[in-house]
């Protein structure tokens, strides 16, 4: 089940950043996983495209597609917090590398 994979790679990546130092390669793994399970629950969301007699136009009756308040919010929160840490690793990387070229200019290097 597609929902399910999307749910559980979010909490194994979850895990993974409350317990490691996550790397680049993590970090960008995580937009990935992030970015498909909110696409996946942004095109199971009920659409506001029907008919007028209420029905949609396909004719086809699809249930909606509900996830429980507390789990969007975390889901949200942690993705969030671990953008925030992206944001955190790119700016202390980049400034570590005009720490180097700076010491590298004033070496001769």
């Amino acid at each position: 089940d597609a929902l399910f994979l999307a749910l559980y790679k979010e909490l194994t990546l979850r895990h993974l950043h409350s317990v490691t130092r996550p790397d680049v390669r993590a970090r960008i793994d995580g937009w990935h996983v992030y970015r498909a399970l909110f696409d996946f629950l942004l095109a199971e969301a009920p659409s506001s495209e029907s008919g007028e007699d209420g029905k949609e136009d396909r004719g086809q009756k699809q249930d909606p597609f509900y996830i429980v308040p507390e789990w969007a919010f975390d889901i949200l929160h942690e993705f969030v917090y671990q953008f925030q840490g992206f944001c955190q690793f790119r700016t202390s990387t980049y400034a570590n590398a005009l720490k180097h070229a700076s010491s590298a200019a004033a070496s001769g290097e």
